[in-house]
């Protein structure tokens, strides 16, 4: 166990460090809920480059210890749900996430002139982008934030906007090739369930040698999304409305949680929280 805690500080300090910084390949994920978006950065100067960068490829590892990328850097920012947030707020905090664990990454932004990696691939996995176009305004929103913060530090920016759906199903079933890794679509077969602020189940499969993906639910809270956060917190509220009202003739503990947790004094003061801004 020792051992192997060593040989990961090893590999932190060489992502960490300026050892081969013309084949850096630099990863930033960055996975935006309903609720909150992460955004962690991965680095690892023995990793390099062997495809063609768009539309199929992956990345070779020329270490012994596999898919070992130590994360170097992460920040949390708010919702990155346009449906929810609106396309404005849910890019702010998609970007505010993203410069700020590069930050951390780079701590000398404004006075580093030396090349810190020949590629940087960001990858947004976010719920609302389901239409084609929605993934414009991330891309460019990250494209605006690179180009003014990371212009003296990286050779080359790549970015991928996809549904969270499709991100978790990749976590899920990635694996089939233990030294490569492999973002082919053909690798995604399986399905996945999404239950978090909403909810969504999405597949994929290999059909007469094509790829079929199917999705169900994801509409947002519009829509209820039955079973997720919003929907337990909908009907949550709804009960105590109700208990109030004398409408279930049941006494429900939940009315005393909910205020504390509020710290209102009386449930028809949840009318004005349920339909503030904040």
């Amino acid at each position: 166990v020792v051992g192997v805690e060593r040989e990961r500080e090893r590999d932190m300090e060489r992502a960490m460090g300026d050892d081969d910084e013309e084949e850096r390949v630099l990863c930033v994920g960055i996975d935006g809920g309903g609720t909150k978006t992460k955004c962690v950065v991965s680095s690892h100067p023995s990793f390099r480059l062997t495809f063609p960068l768009d539309p199929v490829g992956g990345i070779e590892d020329r270490s012994p210890d596999g898919h070992h990328w130590p994360l170097v850097s992460e920040s949390v920012s708010g919702s990155a749900n346009s449906n929810s947030v609106g396309v404005e707020v849910a890019v702010k905090n998609v970007v505010d996430a993203c410069c700020s664990a590069l930050k951390k990454f780079f701590p000398d932004l404004e006075t580093r002139t030396k090349v810190k990696a020949s590629h940087l691939f960001i990858c947004v996995s976010t719920s609302g982008v389901d239409r084609p176009g929605d993934e414009k305004p991330f891309v460019e929103g990250l494209q605006k934030a690179c180009a003014r913060l990371l212009k003296r530090l990286v050779n080359q920016v790549h970015i991928k906007v996809v549904n969270d759906a499709f991100a978790a199903l990749s976590a899920g079933v990635y694996g089939s090739q233990p030294k490569t890794l492999d973002w082919k679509l053909d690798a995604l077969a399986g399905i996945v369930c999404i239950v978090g602020t909403g909810t969504i189940a999405f597949g994929v499969k290999e059909s007469g040698g094509k790829l079929e993906t199917a999705r169900v639910s994801g509409w947002g809270p519009a829509f209820r999304d039955t079973g997720s956060g919003y929907d337990l917190g909908y009907k949550l509220l709804c009960a105590v409305a109700r208990c109030h009202d004398g409408r279930d003739e049941r006494k429900t503990v939940l009315t005393e949680k909910v205020l504390t947790h509020l710290q209102l004094d009386d449930p028809t003061q949840l009318i004005t929280w349920a339909y503030s801004s904040k």
